[in-house]
């Protein structure tokens, strides 16, 4: 089938479909036809990318054509104890709920074949609410779905999954575990307070400020900052991601391969830091009692302490503040300075 013949089947099926909501889908189709004819592709590629006319135009819902808000709610009578997203490619923002329900707002903001091809799903099952992207067809077309999610504080656990959408929490306070898994979207936490987030990113940077968790985040290749941080304890491994931390947390540990680590901690009990090619830089304010460790390939450790300056090398031991504090070096490639108030 050649393009003119694929179109004019187009036109054929919207003849008796709203005048202007024709058009603007039929523009809609010439436009992925330009894009990839741009990017090499044949007609017959293009067109076996779109799909079938007849299962385009049966999916779109005419009564609702134009309307780019979805929402979706908790109704039931048993409480939902567990919120589940799977986004796909949509960006979520998280936010605190004001009635006590998990509320879900969908808004497709990309062309307008895709708004009719991709929907959102919520449904509740037992004491658990799943929201779900489902995509329509198999129409491969640029997406920009974003989703809204209110996050009643008796919630026990919440659960995000995403492709390639970034993920917003923004003051949400639950006494419960937040996991989010993401490929390739940016994660931006700020003035959060919940048990504990357990964070794995393969590409995207993650960006925790003023929450109040305990923090387990992995990441391969993104950065990963926490800025005014409060805890018990932070695991942070990266790959080639920089780390920066700033707050209070008794126990502390974050392993870099390439990546540098910046990290000012107050409080501080128990600090363990490795990286295999990345510099330390460590500030301990108000510390009269930490066990430090430190592990690198062959770098050296410095640490200021008060009036004195110490220059550890390989696998020595530093005991400072009368014993109340023991730190440990071991490096091979990068560098360690420690600055203890």
């Amino acid at each position: 089938m050649t393009k003119n013949e694929y179109m004019d089947l187009l036109k054929k099926q919207l003849s008796s479909a709203d005048e202007d909501f024709a058009r603007l889908l039929i523009s809609d189709f010439e436009a992925h036809f330009a894009d990839g004819a741009a990017d090499g592709l044949s007609e017959e590629e293009i067109i076996s990318h779109l799909g079938n006319i007849e299962d385009i135009v049966e999916a779109i819902p005419r009564e609702s054509a134009g309307k780019e808000k979805k929402t979706e709610k908790t109704e039931s009578q048993m409480k939902v104890n567990h919120l589940v997203i799977d986004a796909k490619f949509a960006d979520v923002t998280l936010i605190p709920s004001l009635n006590g329900k998990v509320e879900v707002t969908m808004i497709n903001k990309g062309s307008l074949l895709s708004k009719f091809t991709q929907t959102m799903v919520g449904e509740q099952k037992g004491d658990v609410f799943e929201v779900r992207v489902l995509p329509l067809l198999s129409v491969n077309n640029h997406s920009d779905m974003q989703i809204s999610v209110s996050v009643p504080m008796h919630l026990t656990s919440v659960k995000v999954i995403s492709n390639s959408g970034d993920l917003k929490f923004s003051k949400v306070i639950f006494q419960g575990t937040c996991t989010v898994m993401t490929a390739n979207g940016d994660i931006d936490i700020d003035s959060c307070e919940l048990e504990q987030f357990d964070i794995t990113s393969a590409s995207g940077d993650v960006v925790m400020k003023r929450s109040f968790a305990d923090i387990k985040v992995s990441s391969a290749s993104g950065d990963v900052t926490v800025e005014e941080g409060r805890g018990e304890k932070l695991v942070c491994n990266t790959a080639s991601g920089d780390v920066k931390i700033d707050g209070t947390y008794h126990k502390l540990t974050v392993k870099t391969a390439n990546g540098d680590q910046t990290i000012e901690i107050r409080d501080i009990q128990e600090l363990n830091a490795t990286t295999v090619n990345g510099d330390g830089h460590i500030i301990l304010p108000n510390t009269d009692s930490a066990k430090i460790k430190l592990s690198s390939v062959s770098g050296d450790c410095i640490v200021n302490e008060g009036g004195s300056s110490h220059q550890l090398h390989r696998n020595q031991q530093l005991i400072i503040k009368e014993g109340l504090a023991t730190c440990n070096i071991s490096t091979v490639n990068g560098d360690f300075v420690i600055n203890m108030g």
